[in-house]
């Protein structure tokens, strides 16, 4: 065998350019646990200073609603009403006992 059949005989053995799948696109992670903290900070803003509990239950619940996660959209429409509920209870109790503002 001459050198250049050699190589000929080399090259072809060499495995060619092999491409792997591309990898999953990244997940978000942290949806729901946002949106538990959220849900939870809304429920206890209806009872306990609704304006700061429930901007955060709304806040919470909209970065799960972006992060992907299926109910967020519904946590945070709840939030909202959960944060307005805590609001007018709280109008209504002043209300109540004659203080006015």
């Amino acid at each position: 065998m001459s050198p250049d059949g050699e190589l000929a005989a080399h090259s072809e053995c060499r495995p060619q350019h092999m491409s792997y799948p591309p990898p999953p696109p990244a997940r978000r992670t942290g949806g729901r646990t946002l949106a538990v903290v959220g849900s939870v900070s809304a429920v206890v803003g209806i009872l306990f200073l609704p304006v700061v509990f429930g901007s955060v239950g709304i806040l919470l619940s909209y970065l799960s609603y972006r992060r992907g996660y299926k109910y967020g959209r519904r946590l945070w429409i709840a939030a909202i009403v959960a944060t307005i509920v805590g609001v007018a209870l709280g109008a209504l109790a002043l209300h109540q006992s004659g203080q006015n503002p």
